[in-house]
């Protein structure tokens, strides 16, 4: 069980939710978490549609305490971003969605679950 740091990379998507939900069993084990708090994406209005998730109030419900930090950069280098954040605050464990965009359009455009999958220096936690 990790006694160190994590790193949660949150942009708001369905997909962060879900890495999150996954990785609580873990949270409650840390030393310490951070939270990387990106941009949000613009929520798309459909049948589906769910108000956004208040990932904090979420956290404090399950007794979980973390630190805010947050990530300011363009999409397109979002994924090196979240990695250089990482490695500020000494995590050893980074958790969040993938493929918030079609596999096709992360395979020819590149994106942020590409790239963290390519450079990443430690163990990632990613859900779908």
């Amino acid at each position: 069980m990790p006694r160190g740091c994590i790193a949660i990379a949150w942009n708001g998507s369905a997909e962060a939710v879900r890495a999150l939900h996954s990785a609580l069993p873990l949270l409650h084990h840390a030393s310490s978490i951070v939270l990387l708090d990106g941009p949000r994406r613009a929520p798309e209005i459909e049948m589906g549609w769910l108000p956004p998730f208040d990932v904090l109030a979420w956290l404090a419900q399950h007794d979980v305490r973390v630190t805010v930090k947050p990530i300011l950069a363009p999409d397109d280098r979002a994924g090196e971003a979240i990695l250089a954040a990482a490695g500020e605050v000494g995590a050893d464990l980074l958790v969040m969605g993938a493929y918030g965009r079609s596999r096709f359009s992360e395979w020819a455009f590149g994106g942020v679950t590409r790239t963290v999958l390519h450079e990443a220096t430690l163990p990632v936690l990613m859900r779908n």
